[in-house]
């Protein structure tokens, strides 16, 4: 069981802190951040039972180092200082994908390793398409639900999670998650070639052959593919690649069904626009809507003030007194709030999936 302690301050330690009993091999030791987060820090502790210690005593007590990305922009002179006494303690340093590409790391090449989890002969998927004479699509033989998002920041990650631990109750059950946090569950990552300069057709090929590769394991009954950014640009400042990615993923791999992340809703017109918004996945990308889940994010489109989206992390107190009251909605969906109401609404979106395709 490694001790892991995570740099900086993220809204993703949140979920990562409530989930923490399904920690595959890791225990979390503490949080470092900037002197800015010493009150979220305080809560994150709280929520564990944790002591507010020193740095230098968590830095000792701990197996593995671990770098968020810097998403509110400070200056990263403090990762620096962090990678340095992480190495120089002897360390495991451990790096997100998206801390990378904003840091200059061309000095500490060897001595840390990135956060992702990807099957085994990945190089062989690169040799395959090179190859290749003609195009080819293999079927997934393996049923797949996909977590969908409106966009960024909309709880696709806490609901990826959700629904691997309520299926594998019962089922054996693999997730490729959105989120590098998700390795520390157990869960694979998405590959790095979804995100290059590449053509269309290139990346739809070699996902596909990603996927098949992981559907290929033993005695597996069902696959938690999470889906990156959003289904369409939002409000004309935040495009979301224009939907790219996922009309790649939903064009390498046949979903079965797809449970759907909102923002933050509320107000007499709530039905109506959750309804428009799974319509419009379902349209879009030839896929039915078993579920939609309304996140724990709202938010604020600019204006004179904000010249692009800001996103509103909703805490728990607020959350209790405004989350709408989903019961008088008629459409399936998950009570992020309460985990045995979103249980019971995952269940009975994949007892539909197996009445409907016989599929799991």
């Amino acid at each position: 069981m490694k001790k892991i302690l995570l740099f900086p301050y993220h809204p993703d330690l949140k979920t990562l802190t409530e989930h923490k009993d399904f920690l595959k091999g890791y225990q979390i030791a503490g949080f470092v951040s900037y002197i800015e987060d010493k009150g979220l820090i305080y809560s994150l502790n709280q929520s564990l039972g944790l002591e507010d210690m020193p740095y230098d005593q968590l830095l000792e007590e701990s197996d593995t180092v671990i770098l968020l990305d810097n998403f509110r922009g400070y200056d990263t002179e403090k990762y620096y200082q962090i990678i340095k006494d992480a190495i120089s303690h002897q360390k495991e340093l451990l790096i997100t994908p998206s801390a990378q590409s904003q840091l200059d790391l061309k000095e500490y090449r060897g001595q840390y390793r990135l956060l992702e989890l990807l099957p085994e002969g990945m190089d062989a998927i690169e040799e395959e398409y090179t190859c290749m004479q003609e195009i080819k699509i293999y079927d997934i033989d393996v049923p797949v639900i996909g977590v969908f998002g409106q966009g960024k920041n909309c709880d696709k990650f806490e609901n990826q999670l959700l629904i691997k631990e309520v299926l594998e109750e019962e089922y054996e059950a693999i997730t490729v998650t959105t989120n590098a946090l998700g390795v520390l569950f157990g869960c694979y990552t998405m590959p790095s070639f979804l995100f290059e300069n590449t053509p269309f057709q290139e990346k739809i090929i070699k996902f596909n052959h990603y996927i098949r590769k992981i559907s290929k394991q033993d005695n597996l009954d069902v696959i938690i593919l999470g889906i990156p950014e959003g289904i369409a640009p939002f409000e004309m400042q935040e495009y979301h690649h224009f939907a790219e990615y996922p009309l790649v993923v939903s064009s390498a791999v046949s979903i079965d069904m797809a449970i759907l992340c909102t923002y933050f809703m509320r107000g007499p017109k709530l039905e109506y626009g959750l309804k428009k918004v799974a319509e419009y996945c379902r349209n879009k990308f030839n896929v039915p809507v078993g579920a939609i889940a309304i996140a724990r994010t709202a938010v604020e489109i600019p204006n004179e003030i904000h010249e692009k989206l800001v996103f509103a992390y909703l805490d728990h107190s607020y959350l209790c007194k405004y989350y709408p009251d989903i019961k008088r909605i008629d459409l399936p969906l998950i009570n992020i709030l309460n985990r045995e109401e979103a249980a019971a609404t995952i269940k009975m979106s994949l007892r539909q999936l197996q009445e409907n395709a016989s599929a799991v």
